[in-house]
C-alpha cells in the first residue's frame, strides 16, 4: 500500500523532455511508481492533481541562505517556490572562517551586515558554521561553499592591498579546511571589497585546493557590462590553467546567463603551449557541449 498517490499531474521530470500526464505514487520519503503502475496498489491519501504540474524539487544555484538558515530552518521563502536545494555561500560572503582577532571579526559581521537576520556568531572556523547549521536542522538541502571574502578578511582583514606570500598560503589552507569539512567549493566577489582587493595571482593561489577536491569555482566577475566577454574569457584561462572546475559565459544580448563546466579537469594537452578540454554550457536557450583551445601558461 502506497502512502500517496497524485493522479493525473502534468509530470516535469527534470530531464528536459515534455511534460507528460501521469500518476505519482509515494511510498514513506521515495516515489515507489510513476505511470499506469502507480495506481496499481492503494493508497492512504489521493490528491487529485489534474491541471496542476508535479516536479522535483527546484535548485537555487545562487542563495545567500547561509545567512537565513540559521535563524529561519523552515525556510519557507524557498519552499514556497518549490526550492528544495540551495547553493549557499556565493559572492564571496560567507559567515565563515571568522578570525578570532576582534577587529578582524568586526570587519567580517561588517562586510556581511544585511545578508539576513543578526547571527550569533558562535562559531571561528567553517567546520563550527557547518556543525551550527547542521544543528538548526534546516528544511531545504543546502550545498555550502566557501567564500572568498571571508577567508581573505580572516586573513588579511579589511585592508585594500595585495595579500603578502604567507597570507596566500594562509589562505589557501583555510579553502583546504573548509573542503575538507564539507564546502562544495569556493565562491568570489570580484566586484565588491574585500574580493575587489585582490589580484588574480592571489585568487588563483587561493584557489589551488579546489583541483585537489574536484570542488568548484563559482564567481561574481568584476564586470558584468561592456567587455563581460573579455572578463569571462580572463576567468576561463586562468580557471582552466589552474583549478579547472567552473567559471561562466556572456550572453550576446549582455549580462551573463550561462554556466560553464569543466568535464575534464586535468586537460589533454596537444602542444606544450595550449590545452583542449571538453566542456558543456548551459545557456538560456538550451544547452551545447563540444571542445575549446586555452592557452596554458607555463
Amino acid at each position: 500500500m502506497h502512502d500517496l498517490l497524485i493522479r493525473g499531474a502534468t509530470v516535469h521530470d527534470g530531464t528536459g523532455r515534455p511534460g507528460r500526464q501521469a500518476d505519482v505514487a509515494i511510498a514513506g520519503d521515495r516515489i515507489a511508481a510513476i505511470g499506469p503502475d502507480a495506481a496499481r496498489e492503494r493508497a492512504a491519501r489521493t490528491i487529485d492533481g489534474g491541471g496542476l504540474v508535479l516536479a522535483p524539487g527546484f535548485i537555487d544555484l545562487h542563495s545567500h541562505a547561509d545567512f537565513t538558515l540559521p535563524s529561519y530552518p523552515g525556510a519557507l521563502n524557498s519552499l514556497a517556490q518549490g526550492v528544495t536545494s540551495e547553493v549557499i555561500g556565493n559572492c564571496g560572503y560567507t559567515p565563515a572562517p571568522v578570525s578570532p582577532d576582534p577587529a578582524k571579526a568586526a570587519a567580517h559581521r561588517t562586510n556581511t551586515h544585511g545578508l539576513g537576520p543578526d547571527l550569533d556568531w558562535s562559531w571561528h572556523t567553517y567546520a563550527e558554521y557547518l556543525d551550527r547549521l547542521d544543528a538548526a536542522r534546516p528544511a531545504v538541502n543546502a550545498l555550502p561553499l566557501v567564500g572568498f571574502g571571508a577567508v581573505r578578511t580572516a586573513i588579511v582583514g579589511p585592508d585594500d592591498r595585495p595579500a603578502t606570500p604567507g597570507e596566500r598560503i594562509a589562505m589557501a589552507a583555510e579553502v583546504e579546511t573548509a573542503l575538507a569539512a564539507g564546502a562544495w567549493g569556493l565562491s568570489t566577489g570580484l566586484v565588491y571589497p574585500p574580493g575587489s582587493f585582490a589580484t588574480r595571482d592571489e585568487i588563483i593561489e587561493t584557489a589551488r585546493p579546489l583541483a585537489r577536491h574536484g570542488a568548484l569555482y563559482a564567481t561574481h566577475m568584476r564586470s558584468e557590462a561592456g567587455g563581460s566577454g573579455s572578463v569571462a574569457a580572463g576567468v576561463l584561462r586562468w580557471q582552466t590553467n589552474y583549478v579547472g572546475t567552473l567559471t561562466v559565459l556572456p550572453r550576446p544580448s549582455g549580462g551573463v546567463c550561462a554556466a560553464f563546466r569543466v568535464n575534464n579537469v586535468s586537460l589533454h594537452m596537444t602542444s606544450p603551449s595550449t590545452a583542449t578540454l571538453m566542456y558543456s554550457v548551459v545557456v538560456c536557450d538550451g544547452s551545447r557541449e563540444g571542445t575549446a583551445t586555452v592557452t596554458r601558461s607555463p
